[in-house]
């Protein structure tokens, strides 16, 4: 049974050039940083752990 499912996820970001001289407004152009990704989660599987890099050593359960 998946628990999270992802599909064709994307993700654009605005971003402004630097100004020209004389110009009043920068020129914004986008820029794609994820294009169709897709992925599932089962449960109970661990996708990411903040404790594990930070603690001294890795716990067995993560904190609830």
């Amino acid at each position: 049974m998946r628990y999270i499912t992802v599909e064709n996820l994307t993700k654009t970001f605005t971003v402004r050039k630097k100004r020209e001289k004389g110009r009043l407004l920068r020129e914004k152009t986008e820029v794609q940083a994820l294009r169709g990704v897709s992925f599932s989660i089962e449960r109970g599987e661990l996708v990411g752990c903040w404790w594990a890099a930070s603690a001294p050593t890795a716990r067995a359960n993560p904190p609830r």
